[in-house]
């Protein structure tokens, strides 16, 4: 009984001596353990921190050519818009000249140049007036950016009206009470045509 119970209490004393070690050895894999997931904490902060700034920056970059983009539309809508306006007003001043020489071919004649106009001059006026009625038809400005073919025609068309009105007005022959408003609008759609032309040159090049 008593060798019984001093191998007991021999057992008991080696358990209480293993027990700072036990001690030990929990509390340094704790710590290993608690170095490795913030190191994993840390790594995967790092990550997204690193994947946060490059969307960042993908998300200006997108944002800047979104808004030079959209600049550079607007520019083009403006000049594309300005050159339609004018190609318009030009194309609709020789409808209604093309059709002013088929219907009264003479009183336009007369307007224009102060005289009449006999048979041989009203048959050729309405043959010259069904040319500038297909012409401006045809240059007329029909969808966005498609305007390009036609506005040299127009403008050339608008700068030789504007010289040969000019010419006739200058010398003075034959001056009706339209000829010199008419030489005038020629003259300014000529000009305003020019001015499209070439900033459509210049963005072109």
């Amino acid at each position: 009984m008593g060798d019984s119970c001093r191998a007991k209490d021999d057992a008991v004393d080696d358990c209480s001596a293993q027990i700072p070690a036990v001690r030990r050895r929990l509390g340094e894999r704790v710590k290993s353990t608690g170095r490795r997931l913030r190191a994993k904490v840390f790594k995967d902060n790092e990550k997204k921190l690193i994947e946060g700034r490059a969307l960042g920056r993908t998300r200006n970059q997108t944002y800047t050519e979104y808004v030079m983009g959209r600049g550079e539309g607007f520019v083009h809508m403006a000049s594309s818009g300005t050159a339609a306006l004018w190609m318009r007003a030009a194309s609709g001043l020789e409808i209604l000249t093309g059709l002013g020489l088929i219907v009264a071919p003479s009183l336009l004649a007369r307007l224009l140049f102060g005289s009449d106009l006999n048979a041989a001059g009203q048959a050729t006026g309405r043959i010259s007036g069904l040319v500038m009625l297909c012409l401006a038809a045809g240059c007329w400005p029909r969808a966005a950016g498609a305007e390009a073919h036609a506005l040299a025609p127009l403008m050339a068309l608008s700068w030789l009206a504007a010289a040969f009105l000019i010419v006739t007005g200058l010398i003075g022959a034959n001056v009706g009470m339209l000829l010199w408003p008419a030489a005038a609008l020629h003259l300014i759609l000529a000009v305003l045509l020019m001015r499209v032309w070439m900033e459509s040159r210049r963005s072109a090049g």
